[in-house]
Order: structure tokens, then sequence, then C-alpha cells
């Protein structure tokens, strides 16, 4: 899996675009072989950096805005994505009426169910509005990418093992009540040990999970041991870190950036022990 932020998807589409074509030469005594292999050669270095990337990986886009996400979903090449309280917020109180229509029935559901059940706590009726807001934005990405769509957990309960079940199981139950089966679903936890040993029950009860906010190599070890279904290590917060702890300035080679080489050891690890833990880096920096 690669994980593409906005930023990034907009940066990979242009990158090998008509406008910026790669020329390549043939000689006149080229075999039949050789001229094939040179017109494949040459429709990849003309693809975008896009379309070349989903010949080889998974590709999963970062974001809460529809029209965003139809229109790279539309390319073929993006089938999952992810949101976060950041963007069901950002779609909140955008004003657009398409998401407003999320607001209103998150808010009444919210409501509603409190009355239901006797409960007039503001902060659970806040806290299951928010819920029912990030399902309904997920809900909507579902119609539109044909793959996972991972939704967060407030982080806020990164430390609150049972609580975090709780979400988690509550998440999905909503999701499934709106038509979208828990298998299209991870659940999106920030890996502290804690919400790892939730992400441990929730796998039990075939709830699969994203353990997010990996910087290490031990993380990702105690996730896969757990039972995670995919990781989310960030590799360019790890190299952030490096290069202010050592006051470096200049580029790193992919080779030598520290937040590369965790993933790549993950990675391998998962491969070498038989784990089938899915490594999705998000939150890459150019070299």
């Amino acid at each position: 899996f690669l994980f593409l932020t906005n930023f990034l998807s907009f940066t990979a589409v242009s990158a090998f675009s008509p406008l910026h074509p790669v020329s390549t030469r043939a000689t006149a005594s080229s075999t039949a072989s050789s001229t094939a292999a040179s017109s494949t050669l040459s429709s990849a270095l003309h693809a975008s950096q896009l379309e070349q990337l989903s010949q080889v990986t998974t590709l999963s886009i970062d974001s809460g805005d529809l029209k965003v996400i139809e229109k790279y979903a539309a390319t073929g090449f993006i089938t999952d994505a992810t949101t976060n309280p950041l963007f069901v917020s950002q779609a909140g109180l955008s004003g657009d009426p398409v998401y407003a229509k999320l607001v209103d029935d998150a808010v009444s559901f919210a409501v509603s169910s409190s009355k239901d059940n006797n409960d007039e706590d503001e902060e659970s009726t806040v806290a299951l509005a928010i819920d029912r807001l990030a399902v309904n934005l997920g809900a909507a990405i579902a119609s539109i990418v044909k793959g996972y769509i991972s939704t967060e957990v407030n982080p806020k309960l990164a430390f609150d093992t049972e609580s975090s079940i709780a979400r988690g199981r509550r998440i999905i139950a909503m999701y499934e009540e709106m038509g979208v089966p828990k298998e299209r679903v991870l659940i999106e936890l920030p890996a502290t040990w804690e919400s790892i040993l939730a992400a441990e029950t929730l796998e039990k009860e075939g709830i699969q999970c994203n353990l997010t906010l990996i910087f290490s190599f031990v993380q990702g070890v105690a996730c896969a041991q757990r039972g995670a279904h995919l990781i989310s290590p960030f590799p360019g917060r790890v190299l952030d870190w490096h290069k202010a702890n050592q006051g470096r300035t200049e580029a790193t080679q992919p080779e030598d950036d520290e937040g590369v080489i965790v993933c790549k050891k993950l990675y391998n690890y998962y491969k070498k022990f038989g784990h089938d833990t899915i490594c999705m880096p998000a939150s890459w920096r150019p070299s």
C-alpha cells in the first residue's frame, strides 16, 4: 500500500503529464521483441507517476473532499480512502450543502439516540454526533471508491483500551446500518500500547484495524504480533525528527532516509515471520 496526501496526489498526477514528456529512442535495427519492449517503456514513461505507482501497489487517498476523491477514483488508480477528525471537521464547517446535510443528519441521529436511551449527558451526545458524522462521510466515500474506508476513533481515547473497543464497535454498527459491510471498513487507532490491545480484541471480532502514528520498528512489530490488519507508519515524520535532532538541512537520499529504512525493515520483518499485516506508509517527504 502507498498512502497519498492530497498534495502528493496532485504532484504525482502532474509530474509526467503530456506537458512534460520524456523522450525515448529506438534504432531501426531493433527486433520485434525489442520494439515491443520499447513501446511498453515509452508508454510507462509517458504515464503519470500515479498510474505507474498503481501498477505496483494499492493507492489510498487521504481526503474528506468528495469531489477530489471522485476525481482520482475516476482514474481507476485510487481504490481506497482514509479520513481523520480534521477532514470531518473541515467538512462540517465548509458550509457546502452536501456536507451540511451530513452534519444535520449526525446531530439529529445523536439527539434522537440520546433521548431514546435517556442519556442527557451532553458530552456523550456530542461524541456520538462526531462519530456519526465520520460514518456519514465514510459512507459517502464508500460509494465512490471500491476498496477500504478508514475511519478514526477519537484520538483522545488513545490510552483507554475499553473505550476504544466500544467506539470501534459503534462505528462498525453504524456503517452496517447504512449498508456498508464491515469488511470494507478499517477502524483507525493510534499505535499506543492500549490501542494496540484494543485492536487485538476488535480483530478477533472480525473488525479490521488500521494502526497509525507509527514512528518506530518496535511499534510496527507489536501491531503485527497482536494481529493488526494494517499499519500506517509515518516515514516523513521520522525523517523530520532525525534532521531536526542532527541539525541536517541537506536533502536525504531514499536509501539513507531513516523513515524509509523503518518501513523497509518492517516490511521485511512481516515477510520473514509470516505476518499478514499490511504496511501502508503515510506522510512521505521528498528526498
